[in-house]
């Protein structure tokens, strides 16, 4: 895996930390909406509660977001890339805008040492 690789998939669970608590309140919403009438316990609780799982799901997208800037760190000096300009959508494309760390200047086309990866996390 290179450098690239390994901070796509940390983009990734940036976006998902930010966007994944938005689907209670949504779903709420649209059951709401298509079964309001209905005399199922789901659609009463969706027609009770839809505005706190909306609003529940908007402050915990904001944890979400504020972890999310913090997992994105160079894989060799542990620099948060997000510092530098770098957020999470630079690294979701094909052609990543950033090519090395602004802190120690290492490329992120280079091949990682796996085992080095896990050491790290544990020190």
């Amino acid at each position: 895996m290179t450098a690239i690789e390994h901070l796509t998939k940390r983009a990734r669970i940036a976006y998902a930390l930010a966007m994944v608590p938005y689907l209670p309140g949504f779903a709420a919403c649209a059951i709401t909406l298509l079964w309001s009438g209905h005399p199922s316990p789901v659609a009463a609780f969706a027609l009770a509660h839809w505005w706190t799982l909306i609003v529940g799901g908007f402050l915990l997208s904001f944890i979400g977001m504020a972890v999310g800037v913090r997992i994105l760190l160079c894989p060799y000096c542990h620099f948060r890339l997000t510092r530098a300009g770098a957020g999470p959508i630079q690294f979701l494309g094909k052609a990543s805008a950033v090519k090395f760390c602004p802190n120690c200047g290492s490329t992120f086309g280079e091949k990682l040492d796996e085992g080095a990866l896990r050491r790290r996390r544990f020190e």
